[in-house]
């Protein structure tokens, strides 16, 4: 899942950046500094001596007050090789007007003393921020950012000090322009195609005048812990590289005034998903067996299936479809018709939602044909 994880983030955020270039602030950034522990071991150890950032609004203007690195002598501070803890998750950040917002999930199991915060001028890049809350609260807010577009992630810090690695990324746009409201939301998300790897989506554009859509996908219903990111002002987009498995997929709109509320969400099914639980191993036969009514999934692979039937009570129906498509609805048991005590039969079939209804107390079984 990792691995499906990072495959659909990288193919999103490629899409992304490939729509639009990032827009840094309109203040003066302050020199660019790279991200990581070389980042945070080249601050002195006089810099940052307070925890928690006094004015985050005036980091993003390229401020070079001490506490707006105070995270960054954290992270030097912590040894290197020391364990790391999970990282947040599901970082959004809106805005309104010149107020901002950043919410995030704790990492779970883990005990956190406080989080970091590292905000930069472009994807990866913490030259605006990177500071410590100085709580274990998942939430943060300030007033007064100027105009710009700012890439902010989130750490977390262990009580031990460990460090964790970033949360996803997300891309703070603040804007000058007038608006009342955040945007309405999007509709009719759809999949317009899904080829090998490649996939595309659409949907109708939102009310209230946005600037931008940001994608959300994640592992189950409702959850953004496999990509969060702004497409630009489309609608529509083409993500490359995606990896097997089974997302659920979402749209907002947002604009200076604030993000909107979910599209309709859809599931997007990549390549082969895992396969359903009771599914045979690759190479071997399917089988299934029980007594009475059941709903099951047949593997799309099997083309053959051999299904047998049994009853000694009174007369019995036997009444199987597969794939939304019937394919028997029998008699058994002792009845002056219908096909006797047992019944065995092979059909054709493409996989899918096995259905046995109206078949209380009929033993069956069955098995792939090859």
């Amino acid at each position: 899942m990792k691995q499906v994880i990072a495959s659909i983030v990288a193919g999103i955020f490629t899409a992304a950046c490939g729509s639009s270039s990032p827009t840094t602030p309109s203040q003066a950034a302050a020199p660019p500094r790279s991200d990581g522990q070389q980042f945070g071991s080249s601050i002195q150890a006089a810099i940052g001596a307070s925890s928690a950032v006094t004015g985050f609004s005036r980091c993003l203007q390229g401020s070079p007050e001490p506490g707006c690195f105070s995270g960054a002598h954290v992270r030097a501070r912590a040894t290197v090789g020391g364990a790391l803890i999970a990282a947040p998750g599901s970082l959004i950040a809106s805005a309104s007007g010149s107020s901002v917002t950043l919410t995030w999930v704790s990492p779970g199991g883990t005990a956190v003393s406080s989080y970091i915060i590292e905000a930069g001028s472009s994807p990866g890049l913490a030259n605006l921020a990177n500071f410590s809350t100085g709580n274990a609260q998942t939430s943060f807010s300030t007033t007064g950012v100027t105009s710009g577009n700012y890439y902010v992630r989130v750490r977390a810090i262990g009580v031990s000090g460990e460090i964790s690695t970033t949360s996803n990324e997300a891309l703070l746009v603040v804007g000058s322009g007038p608006c009342t409201g955040a945007p309405g939301a999007p509709s009719a998300l759809s999949t317009v195609s899904v080829n090998a790897s490649t996939v595309a989506l659409a949907w109708n554009a939102a009310a209230g005048g946005p600037t931008s859509y940001i994608v959300e996908a994640g592992s189950g219903p409702g959850q953004v812990n496999q990509a969060n990111g702004d497409v630009g002002l489309t609608t529509s987009l083409t993500a490359t590289g995606v990896a097997a498995g089974t997302y659920y997929v979402r749209i907002r709109a947002r604009n200076s005034c604030g993000v909107s509320s979910p599209s309709n969400e859809i599931t997007l099914v990549v390549g082969s998903p895992a396969p359903p639980p009771g599914a045979p191993p690759p190479g071997s036969l399917f089988t299934m067996s029980g007594t009475g009514n059941a709903v099951f999934d047949m593997p799309t692979t099997v083309s053959r299936i051999n299904i047998v039937a049994t009853s000694t009570g009174l007369c019995k129906n036997f009444v199987v479809s597969i794939g939304g498509r019937s394919v028997l609805n029998v008699i058994l048991g002792n009845c002056i018709i219908g096909y006797g005590l047992r019944y065995e039969a092979t059909v054709p079939t493409v996989g899918g939602l096995v259905e046995i209804v109206r078949s209380d107390g009929v033993a069956w079984s069955f098995t792939e044909v090859r």
